[in-house]
């Protein structure tokens, strides 16, 4: 089977290339994030994590289905269809999206005069109307990468995605070079369609050599693979009603609730911590590691031991998104408003609690995307329906609390949605014959190191009140992270099989845990 397009060599490739973007990547978006928040006005600031919020659930909104499909049947003509075939699919679907996210953003254009003020953020409409440039650009880049995911493509999607925010990040750092006035929200938003624009265009040459590439393709697969469009429809549809409601309930949504109820610094300390917190969850290897294993999951259905290869692909992949995350939450846990502080330049002298809160639905997320991988494998878009109305529900429950408590109503709510998500998910799943093994050892040992490297981390902030702050933080951090590496090697939350899986996948066997 190396032949195959999903075989070990070309996963091998494909993480080469995944690790090499994500390391320019990492550097990149978090430099960006702290050098906007350090430019902009706090209040622009604000107004910037509404717009962005709006754009996130827009994009998707905007979709009517298409992302579920390229997620779920491009691995599937990929590894069934021939070259013609998969090239006549994408080309399809890029063209369909393409149609409709300019309607959808030439209609939003159209209410300009009026949406901002619904999101409470008065006078901004013509920036509102260049965001639709924004939207149109980032919405289209996002898809041809998906795309790319679903194919192993991962040196396009990295050149894609470093190329658009690189763009950003250069234009950042030279406006205060070329222009003596300070940085305003308009100004940026014209910045941005510029960068997003030509990224839109490197992404559809790049997208044009896959499907002349695979035109040419022999036709050495087994199966014509018919683009079967009813199918397509009766899997895509629950699934893109779900993920509206999903958004509706969603961080998007709670930034826009944030900014309605308690008014734009308010959403300014909310969204950079959630950036913070997003930013993590985005660049974290292992997280990122799911763009690429979700074409696994689905081909895994269709092995002939289906069982158990979505059982070691579940715990796997929950495994290391905790092994990675759950450091990062003993840091905030003890740090939090050390590192709020220190990464906002001084703005924000208060977000520890908050961003813990973020970095622990980060944890949730990560566990219910797992669930939802073998749930799209499995083709149930009713079950992912299900759940986004049950989530849906238990944040706006959350949302009646905000008066009083503020964010962290809404952030509790985020993170209960996830747990009750992922119950009906198992139901669903054992609906479907199938059972998902939890890896319980493994997390309870991660949990171990978790809580060692917490107490540690306290200990040594104590013994370290007398230095500066960045000291403080830099070093009881960098050596909290140490300590826990060392306290998982030692009880190693991995089995045999899996650290061989991984290993398998670097060039040089370092994983030991």
């Amino acid at each position: 089977m190396t032949d195959s397009p999903y075989s070990g060599s070309a996963l091998r490739r494909a993480l080469l290339h995944f690790s090499t973007g994500k390391g320019f990547g990492a550097v990149i978006g978090i430099a960006w994030l702290f050098m906007l928040v350090r430019e902009l006005p706090l209040a622009d600031y604000g107004a910037y994590v509404t717009f962005t919020a709006f754009l996130n659930i827009f994009v998707v909104v905007g979709s009517f289905g298409l992302i579920a499909v390229a997620e779920r049947y491009v691995p599937e003509h990929r590894s069934l269809s021939s070259g013609p075939v998969l090239a006549r699919f994408l080309t399809r679907l890029i063209a369909l999206r393409v149609v409709l996210l300019a309607v959808a953003c030439l209609a939003m254009a159209g209410f300009s005069a009026h949406l901002p003020a619904l999101l409470s953020i008065e006078g901004m409409a013509d920036t509102f109307l260049v965001f639709q440039i924004v939207v149109f650009g980032e919405g289209l880049c996002r898809y041809i990468e998906t795309i790319f995911d679903s194919l192993l493509q991962q040196k396009y999607s990295q050149i894609s995605t470093l190329f658009r925010y690189g763009t950003r990040l250069l234009a950042l750092l030279a406006y205060p070079l070329l222009s003596d006035e300070a940085l305003d929200l308009f100004t940026w938003i014209t910045i941005e369609a510029v960068t997003v624009s030509l990224g839109a265009l490197l992404a559809l040459a790049l997208m044009s050599k896959i499907v002349r590439q695979a035109r040419h393709e022999e036709g050495e697969r087994a199966g014509e693979g018919k683009l079967d469009y009813p199918r397509y429809i009766r899997y895509a549809a629950p699934i893109y009603l779900g993920r509206i409601l999903a958004l509706f309930s969603g961080i998007e949504m709670a930034k826009l609730v944030t900014t309605k109820m308690l008014g734009l610094e308010a959403s300014a300390v909310f969204g950079f911590c959630a950036s913070l917190a997003i930013t993590l969850q985005r660049y974290l290897p292992t997280y990122l590691l799911m763009g690429m294993v979700r074409p696994l999951f689905i081909t895994a259905f269709h092995s002939e031991r289906p069982q158990k290869r979505l059982d070691f692909l579940f715990s796997l992949i929950v495994k290391l998104n905790m092994f990675a995350i759950l450091p990062a939450l003993a840091v905030t846990t003890v740090l939090g408003d050390g590192v709020v502080h220190l990464f906002s330049s001084g703005k924000i002298s208060e977000g520890g609690l908050m961003l813990t809160l973020m970095l622990g639905f980060v944890v949730s997320q990560a566990l219910r995307i797992a669930h939802g991988m073998v749930l799209i494998s499995l083709e149930d878009g009713k079950g992912s329906l299900l759940i986004a109305v049950a989530g849906a529900t238990v944040f706006a429950l959350s949302a009646l609390f905000v008066s009083v408590y503020g964010p962290v109503a809404l952030v509790l709510g985020l993170v209960a949605a996830d747990f009750v998500a992922m119950a009906i998910a198992g139901h669903r799943i054992r609906m479907k014959s199938y059972r998902l093994n939890y890896p319980y050892r493994g997390i309870g040992k991660l949990f171990i190191a978790t809580v060692g490297a917490t107490l540690f981390i306290s200990l040594l902030d104590l013994s370290l009140a007398g230095y500066g702050e960045i000291s403080r933080v830099l070093a009881a951090a960098g050596l909290g992270m140490v300590l826990y590496a060392l306290l998982a090697q030692s009880i190693r939350p991995f089995t045999d099989e899996e650290r061989g899986a991984i290993n398998r996948m670097l060039p040089v066997r370092l994983f030991v845990w």
